[in-house]
């Protein structure tokens, strides 16, 4: 083994063989490493999460208002298992005045 990373050291052509099971064991290591460094967004619990239908039933909006807002930088959104949360406080105004 310190042979060989000898040789990759001295950026020498190195051959190696895996098993596919091997390799797989590898993907899933460098994975778990990634998912471990990224740094979790935390969410206040005293505030509730609403859906994308239930905060704009709150809001009195169609859900297509939501997307605009997003998309203009007026409502942050939180992705949670491939979902989408909204929470009062990420409301950059107040619609009407009210909120």
């Amino acid at each position: 083994m310190e042979n060989t990373l000898k040789k990759i050291q001295e950026e020498k052509k190195v051959f190696i063989v895996v098993t596919a099971g091997d390799l797989r064991e590898f993907a899933q290591q460098i994975a778990n490493e990634m998912r471990e460094s990224q740094p979790r967004a935390e969410v206040p619990q005293e505030e509730p999460l609403y859906t994308p239908d239930d905060f704009a039933h709150l809001m009195g909006v169609n859900k297509s208002t939501l997307w605009r807002w997003r998309k203009a930088g007026l409502l942050k959104e939180i992705r949670m298992g491939g979902r989408i949360f909204y929470q009062k406080s990420d409301l950059k105004f107040r619609k009407g005045g009210k909120l």
